[in-house]
């Protein structure tokens, strides 16, 4: 373990790293690239254009919890790329007590605040691999997308070591732009695979720039990925959501959010974007948050 660095973090207010984690990632369906057992997490993450491998473990809980991150010693002077990246993948920075005040306040849904209050946004490392994953998603279950993902990160995915443990990484735009449509449907992609191809042809070619797009307001950086081909506002939601940490917007189209308010909030009568909205504006400025939560709520069996 001598050719291992580790770094502890001290918090200030409640964190659990499976309530947050255990919201995205199925238990058996990894890697997708993120590997995910009781109270550890791990993957290879992107920095500067080498792939290190990560390991996060909760230490403590509680009020003053406690993490220890480890890497390889010899991606130490990384450290402060390192813990940043971390840090934005698992959201413990993020002041989640206005979402769970809004959540106390609302008699439907208080009862939640106190399984949630360990939960963080959980950030992908980049919008490249948000707004993939984001694409695999459409259409599907949550699960099914995880699936689809695990094969592509199994078969195109960077590799690295941690000790004695292998941990993988999202397939790197260089190596997705390779690959044919043929490929990408052995992956069980489906109909998204001339999609898939089309933006990776856009970011090769530089006609797409994610760096400038990050640069850009939220409702720009929606309306420029909902004028691709095969993208649509659901997925631009999710992508800046996921990709840029926008917290104040939210997919309220998307077909579990419905199914949710559908049920706490309408008598089970279906429910269309709009009714999401309009039940969202209780929670105020918080709202997108607040579904957010529920959403993970729902993975998570509490809803």
């Amino acid at each position: 373990m001598s050719d291992i660095h580790g770094f502890q973090v001290e918090l200030n207010s409640p964190y659990d790293l499976d309530v947050t984690v255990d919201s995205w990632i199925y238990p058996d369906i990894q890697p997708a690239p993120e590997m995910k057992r009781p109270g550890e997490f791990a993957r290879c993450i992107q920095i500067e254009n080498v792939q290190v491998p990560i390991r996060v473990y909760q230490l403590r809980k509680g009020s003053h919890p406690s993490l220890l991150i480890q890497w390889p010693v010899k991606y130490g002077t990384q450290h402060e790329a390192i813990t940043s990246l971390v840090e934005w993948l698992l959201g413990w920075d993020v002041d989640t007590q206005p979402v769970l005040a809004a959540i106390k306040q609302d008699p439907v849904i208080a009862h939640l605040a106190k399984p949630l209050r360990g939960l963080r946004p959980y950030s992908q490392p980049s919008l490249f691999e948000a707004l993939v994953k984001a694409v695999l998603q459409q259409q599907v279950s949550f699960r099914a997308a995880n699936q689809v993902t695990r094969r592509l990160v199994l078969t195109y995915g960077p590799q690295c070591q941690l000790g004695d443990g292998k941990l993988y990484g999202f397939p790197t735009l260089d190596t997705l732009v390779s690959l044919s449509e043929a490929d990408l449907r052995a992956s069980k992609v489906g109909y998204k695979a001339p999609y898939l191809i089309g933006l990776f042809e856009q970011l090769t070619s530089g006609s797409l720039q994610l760096d400038m797009l990050a640069q850009s307001g939220t409702e720009v950086a929606i309306r420029e990925l909902d004028a691709i081909r095969g993208i649509g506002v659901w997925t631009a939601e999710l992508a800046v959501l996921t990709g840029l940490r926008r917290l104040d917007v939210f997919p309220s189209d998307d077909l579990g959010i419905r199914q949710i308010i559908s049920q706490l909030y309408m008598n089970g009568r279906p429910a269309k974007r709009r009714d999401v909205e309009r039940v969202a504006k209780r929670w105020g400025a918080v709202g997108a948050l607040v579904q957010y939560f529920l959403m993970c709520a729902q993975v998570l069996g509490l809803v």
